[in-house]
Parts: C-alpha cells; structure tokens; sequence
C-alpha cells in the first residue's frame, strides 16, 4: 500500500478554456511558485522539433504515457513543505 503524501501543493483544474493558466499566471507573477501544464509544454517542445500536432498525438498512449512520466519526475523533484500551485497535476 502506498502511504498519502502530505505536501502544501495547490492543484489548479478545470474545464478548458476556464482560466487555470491565466490562475497560474498571475500567481507566477506574485511570486508564488508554479509548475505550468506539462501537456502544453510537451507539445510545444515537439512543436519546436518541426512535428505537427496530429504526429504529437498519433499514439494517444504513447503521448499520455509521456506526460504522466513527465508529471511523476517533476512533482518528485518539488519540496513537500513548499506552497507550490500546479496546472493540473498527478494528485
């Protein structure tokens, strides 16, 4: 059994288009620290590579497999007694 991991993390989630970056953002901008949605940086990292957006996606699992793993290693690197916000998240 995996043991709860007690951390001082805010997750910013909802529909799209509904204002979680434009959140992040502007706790960014006061300092707070953020971790912006992997998922866009993901594909605008592939987009920077000369891939278009239906190669990014062309296996679907590959491509949430991706950001999962992605998601996992960044939380892992983040101190647990840190306010941190978090455009969507693994928790």
């Amino acid at each position: 059994m995996m043991a709860v991991r007690r951390t001082n993390w805010y997750v910013i989630t909802g529909a799209p288009c509904s204002g979680k970056t434009s959140v992040i953002n502007a706790l960014e901008q006061q300092g707070f620290q953020v971790v912006h949605e992997v998922a866009r940086a993901c594909i605008d990292e592939e987009l920077q590579k000369g891939k278009s957006l239906k190669q990014i996606k062309a296996d679907p699992y590959q491509f949430e497999n991706h950001i999962f793993l992605t998601k996992l290693k960044i939380e892992a690197s983040l101190p647990e007694n840190e306010v941190v916000f978090l455009d969507r998240a693994v928790p």
